[in-house]
C-alpha cells in the first residue's frame, strides 16, 4: 500500500492532472486491470482445482494442462489488444482526438506487453499459493509501484525531471517482466516446475477447468468494466477529470487490496481445504471473524477518508506539477468514492466464496447488473453533482452489489 501511495504522490509531482498522464491512465487500465482481474479469477478457480488433483496425486498434470490453457488465453489477448488498439482509444477516451489520439493509440499498443509478461505467471503463481506459497503473487503490486518509485526516485536526485510520456508506458512493461522473472526464481526455490512436459488430463475434467476458469474470468471483466465507463464519461467532462478520477482510485485500491486481496491470497486455500473435508462450523468461525473484522476496519477507513477527502489528498499529492484545482477535483470524488470501499472488498470476499461453490453462472448475473447499475448511476448522477456524481456512483453501485452477492453466498449456506 505505502509502495502503491508513493508512486501515485510521484507521478502527480512529475505530471499532475496532465494531458500525458490521462494518455498513459487510459492506455494502461486495461491491460492493467485485466492483468489484476484475471490474476485473481485464475487463481480463485485454479488453487481449488489444484489442491483436490493433489489429492488424488494428478497435480502435475492438472498443472501442465492449466498452463496449456494460459499460454493460448494469453497469446490471444496480448494479440487482440494490441490488434484493436485504436478502436480502444475510441471506445474508452471519446473526448481524445488528433495527436492525443494517436499517441493514446500506441501507448495502449505497447502497454499490452506488460499483461503478455504477468500473464505468463497465472500458472505458477496459482501452484505456489496452492503450495502455500503466496510471497510471489503478493509482490505483483510491489514491483509493479517500485519500479516508478525508483526511477522517479533517482529523477529527483539526479535528473531535471525531464520525463515524458514514454516513460510511463516504458515502466509499467518493464514491471511485467520482472513479475515474470520473480515467479520463475520462486517455482524454482520451491521445486515447482510449470513447464514440465505431462499428459493432459481427461477431456471432461479438461472441460470442467476450461468452464471454472472462463466463468470466472468473465465475471471479473464485466466487474471492471464500471471503472471504463467512469474514464469514457470523465474524457467527455473536462481535461484533468480521468487524472483526478485514477487518482482518488490510487488511493482507495491501495487499502482494499491490501486488506482485501491480501486475505483472500492467505485464506482461499484454507477455505477450500475446509469446504472439501466439510468442516465443522467452529473451523469456520476463525475465518468469518477474520472477514468481518477487515470488513469493519476497511468501513471505518472509508469514512474518515471521505470526510477527510481534500486534506488527505493535499497532504498526498500537493507538489510539483499538482495543482490547486487538482486538489479540489480529486477530493470531490474521494469524498463519497471512500465511502463504498467496505462494499468493493466485502464483495471480493464474497465473490471467492461463490468460486468455491462453482455459483459462476450467477456471478456472471451479479457482473451485467452491476453494469446496467453504473450506467443508471452515471447517466442521472453526473448531470446533478458533476465530477463529484462519480463517487457517489461508486458508493452506490458497490453498496448494490455487495447486498446481491450477499443474498446469493446466504442463501446458498442456508440451502
Amino acid at each position: 500500500m505505502a509502495v502503491a501511495l508513493l508512486r501515485e504522490i510521484l507521478i502527480a509531482h512529475f505530471y499532475g492532472t496532465s494531458v500525458e498522464v490521462e494518455i498513459f491512465r487510459v492506455a494502461y487500465a486495461l491491460p492493467n486491470f485485466i492483468s489484476f482481474s484475471v490474476a485473481t479469477a485464475f487463481t480463485s478457480a485454479a488453487v481449488p482445482i489444484i489442491i483436490r488433483s493433489q489429492a488424488k496425486e494428478q497435480d502435475q498434470d492438472t498443472i501442465f494442462s492449466l498452463n496449456i490453457l494460459v499460454i493460448v488465453f494469453v497469446i490471444f489477448i496480448t494479440s487482440l489488444g494490441i490488434l484493436s488498439g485504436s478502436q480502444q482509444a475510441k471506445i474508452f477516451a471519446p473526448g481524445f482526438s488528433g495527436s492525443d489520439l494517436q499517441q493514446l493509440t500506441y501507448h495502449i499498443k505497447a502497454s499490452w506487453l506488460m499483461f503478455f509478461f504477468i500473464g505468463l505467471t497465472f500458472t505458477m503463481r496459482s501452484s505456489l499459493q496452492a503450495n502455500g506459497v503466496i510471497w510471489p503473487g503478493a509482490s505483483n503490486n510491489i514491483i509493479k509501484a517500485g519500479v516508478y518509485v525508483l526511477v522517479f526516485a533517482l529523477g529527483l536526485l539526479f535528473t531535471n525531471n525531464n520525463f515524458n510520456l514514454t516513460w510511463l508506458t516504458s515502466l509499467a512493461v518493464a514491471s511485467g517482466l520482472i513479475i515474470l522473472l520473480v515467479h520463475f526464481i520462486a517455482c524454482y526455490i520451491h521445486n515447482i516446475n510449470v513447464w514440465k512436459i505431462k499428459k493432459i488430463i481427461p477431456k471432461p475434467i479438461l472441460f470442467g477447468m476450461v468452464i471454472a476458469l472462463s466463468s470466472t474470468f468473465i465475471f471479473q471483466i464485466l466487474n471492471i468494466i464500471p471503472v471504463f465507463l467512469d474514464r469514457r464519461y470523465a474524457s467527455q467532462i473536462a481535461q484533468g477529470v480521468i487524472a483526478s478520477l485514477d487518482y482518488s482510485y490510487a488511493i482507495i485500491i491501495a487499502i482494499g487490496s491490501l486488506l482485501g486481496a491480501s486475505f483472500n491470497m492467505v485464506v482461499l486455500p484454507k477455505m477450500v481445504t475446509l469446504f472439501e473435508t466439510k468442516a465443522s462450523w467452529l473451523q469456520f468461525k476463525k475465518i468469518v471473524m477474520a472477514a468481518i473484522a477487515i470488513i469493519s476496519i476497511t468501513i471505518i477507513s472509508g469514512i474518515v477518508i471521505g470526510y477527510f477527502s481534500e486534506p488527505v489528498v493535499r497532504t498526498l499529492f500537493m507538489r510539483g506539477a499538482f495543482s490547486e484545482q487538482s486538489v479540489y477535483l480529486t477530493s470531490d470524488i474521494l469524498s463519497w468514492q471512500a465511502l463504498g470501499m467496505g462494499f468493493m472488498v466485502a464483495s471480493t470476499m464474497a465473490t471467492q466464496i461463490l468460486v468455491i461453490f462453482k455459483m459462476f453462472r450467477q456471478l456472471i448475473i451479479v457482473g451485467l447488473s452491476k453494469i446496467a447499475f453504473k450506467i443508471l448511476s452515471l447517466m442521472l448522477l453526473i448531470p446533478m453533482y458533476n465530477v463529484k456524481g462519480f463517487g457517489v456512483s461508486f458508493f452506490l453501485v458497490e453498496g448494490i452489489t455487495f447486498l446481491l452477492l450477499a443474498i446469493l453466498v446466504f442463501r446458498k449456506i442456508k440451502g
